[in-house]
């Protein structure tokens, strides 16, 4: 496994990329070892919601009353997750219609 890692040139006050299992090291091309982005917002907006009745991996539920956009009675239950919560989704099963309503409230 000759896979190259981050190590400190202190000597140098530089970032190496050096091999575990040989004397071989460069110069890293970039200094930036990690980076983990937390967003504090709900990524709503960014779920294509007429893409998910197509998710078959996802629990479907017959909704108590039929979809306010087409009549469909059937629904796609989808959990969005942000830093502090989980919140759920009902997507309308029918294929193409995109109507999604938030913790049964129906509204938009």
């Amino acid at each position: 496994n000759h896979m190259l890692y981050p190590k400190e040139n202190k000597e140098e006050k530089r970032l190496d990329m050096i091999c575990r299992n040989c004397e071989f090291s460069e110069p890293a091309k970039n200094c930036r070892v990690y980076v983990h982005q937390i967003s504090d917002k709900e990524e709503e907006k960014e779920i294509a919601w007429v893409d998910v009745p197509y998710d078959l991996t996802l629990p479907r539920t017959f909704a108590a009353s039929p979809c306010v956009k087409c009549g469909f009675t059937e629904a796609v239950v989808k959990q969005v997750r942000n830093s502090e919560s989980v919140s759920l989704y009902w997507v309308c099963g029918n294929l193409g219609c995109g109507y999604h309503w938030k913790d049964k409230d129906r509204e938009n």
